[in-house]
């Protein structure tokens, strides 16, 4: 097992990535640092290998289940995308979907109510920058000419 990736979560626990050695599997485990508890919250499998990334987003506001959960890119379906992970492990939404793929989420607003992401949406050749609702809804396209973009959010 290799440990792939590790993430604070607002409640204290730290939620690592563990990938199997072949990586066709992916669990997703919160751990209480301070009684050593562990729960494994998600499990992706793949029946060739599962991608690692960095599109991670913890939720320390936002109603109802929302608080305390996450926004993960997941390839469950085939394609990158991004979802809306509740602290327990289970999915609450999914943002995007379709035969393109989420590259990066470039801001999460909670405040705004807003999560920011790059991708291919608009065609294979393109990256563009997009918003859409962390509740879910319309993806907005905010470049506003066809290209590769790469964006610097600026957070206060």
């Amino acid at each position: 097992l290799y440990l792939a990736r590790v993430w604070w979560m607002p409640n204290g626990e730290v939620l690592v990535g563990i990938q199997d050695r072949a990586q066709r599997r992916l669990d997703l485990v919160a751990f209480d640092p301070k009684s050593g508890v562990r729960r494994v919250l998600r499990r992706e499998t793949s029946n060739y290998w599962i991608n690692l990334h960095n599109m991670f987003h913890a939720l320390e506001a936002g109603p109802g289940e929302l608080a305390g959960g996450f926004v993960w890119a997941t390839e469950e379906d085939g394609f990158m995308h991004l979802v809306v992970v509740a602290s327990d492990g289970r999915q609450l939404l999914r943002l995007t979907s379709g035969p393109w793929i989420v590259d990066s989420i470039a801001a999460v607003d909670e405040a705004g109510g807003m999560v920011y992401f790059t991708g291919t949406k608009d065609g294979d050749t393109q990256r563009n920058l997009y918003a859409v609702p962390l509740l879910g809804g319309e993806i907005k396209r905010l470049t506003p000419d066809d290209g590769m973009h790469s964006v610097t959010v600026h957070a206060e």
